[in-house]
């Protein structure tokens, strides 16, 4: 490994490392072990490339590479990526498992971001790390999906504070089972944004059928995937959240799917669906660091820089306050000033079955002293997050 010089960030040599490596998942790219040799420390690089979704990329298929790299970190990057392979096989069994039984019910469903990805994107299923499943069902078939899953042995966590929460939320508890990924059922798309079920109404129209074993499966329009991808991975940056495994389903699309979409009707639906900004800083951020020629970026957007992509957000907090704002405002949705009421009270004081699943308190333990720690530990975590957004930042 080269020489760092005093003046050089080594910061800066990461960033180059992740950015190499969310770019070279599409078909014919290079590994870019060169540019992973330069990274200054493996240690760092290995972490970043976890919590980015991307470790299974460090190294490549086949035989293991020549490269200024260690032997047993090259050997160890490959038996992650060998794990991974078999946890994604998994993942596409238990999707054929729940596309034949929704059949059999009738019920329809769209396979989202990494399900679709894994699915549809990626040629070695092995690169793209699925933390869950989820699926958009339509609201009317919510029953018979609920029906469906508990027939498949899934058991429903839920993480509501209300039943009036439950109600509004986006999506149904998460479902699991042993030995699989968890399974989240959404209502609508794009969170908060879609109150009114307009863009959900319109991915539903757009949608393309798909072979899944011996069943079908939908999934979003290439356009209407690059835009809730966008609108994700946006969101989610804002909140320090983000993983860069959303900026390399948004690249592997363009590359393979690209050419054939009508950019002008593309930026009119991002326009449509409130989602213009975030979409036209994802598509200058992709133009800007991997080469992509995606037309029409509004002349205002402004690539993020490569520490931000890796290192977290401008805007830490954002997010969350956009989240709380979403949640007060689903009050709206529900029927009646009483249980309005009940439902802004539950944000902050919760029912015992939620205090109990977030603080796992067992059965026969109590929880009294969870009825002032939550209050607090939620205004404590809203006060941080103002301060977050108000303090100037100046990340690079």
């Amino acid at each position: 490994m080269r020489e760092r010089s005093p003046q050089e960030d080594p910061g800066d040599a990461l960033c180059d490392a992740l950015i190499a490596l969310c770019g070279s998942l599409s078909p014919g790219a290079v590994w870019p072990g060169e540019r992973l040799a330069l990274c200054g420390s493996w240690l760092r690089l290995t972490e970043l490339a976890r919590r980015h979704g991307l470790a299974p990329a460090l190294c490549p298929s086949g035989e293991l590479p020549a490269a200024a790299i260690p032997a047993d970190l090259l050997v160890s990057w490959k038996r992650r990526r060998q794990a991974q392979f078999a946890k994604s096989a998994c993942a596409v069994n238990q999707l054929e498992e729940i596309a034949a039984a929704f059949a059999e019910a009738g019920t329809p469903f769209i396979a989202l971001k990494g399900a679709a990805a894994i699915l549809w994107l990626y040629e070695e299923i092995e690169c793209r790390e699925v933390g869950d499943l989820d699926l958009l069902v339509p609201p009317a078939a919510m029953e018979s999906a609920r029906q469906t899953m508990a027939g498949l042995g899934y058991a429903t966590i839920s993480a509501s504070t209300s039943p009036e929460d439950e109600r509004v939320q986006m999506h149904l508890p998460s479902y699991e089972k042993p030995g699989c990924l968890p399974v989240q059922l959404h209502r609508r798309i794009l969170a908060g944004r879609d109150r009114q079920g307009r863009v959900t109404r319109a991915v539903w129209e757009g949608t393309v059928t798909e072979s899944l074993g011996s069943a079908s499966v939908r999934r979003l329009s290439w356009p209407h995937f690059l835009l809730h991808t966008a609108a994700h991975f946006t969101v989610h940056l804002r909140a320090d959240s983000a993983s860069l495994k959303g900026m390399a389903d948004m690249i592997l699309a363009v590359r393979k799917w690209g050419d054939p979409i009508n950019w002008g009707n593309f930026w009119r639906t991002a326009a449509q669906w409130g989602i213009l900004r975030d979409v036209a800083t994802a598509a200058s951020t992709l133009n800007h660091h991997w080469g992509l020629s995606i037309p029409g970026v509004p002349p205002g957007a402004r690539p993020l820089p490569a520490g931000v992509l890796v290192f977290g957000g401008e805007q830490v907090g954002s997010a969350s306050l956009e989240h709380y704002w979403n949640r007060l405002a689903a009050a709206q949705e529900l029927p009646g000033l009483s249980s309005r009421i009940r439902y802004v009270l539950r944000l902050l004081f919760p029912t015992p079955e939620h205090l109990r699943w977030r603080y796992h308190v067992p059965e026969g333990k109590t929880i009294a002293p969870y009825y002032f720690l939550y209050p607090f530990a939620r205004v404590g975590r809203l006060a941080k997050d103002f301060a977050a957004v108000i303090r100037p930042t100046r990340r690079g």
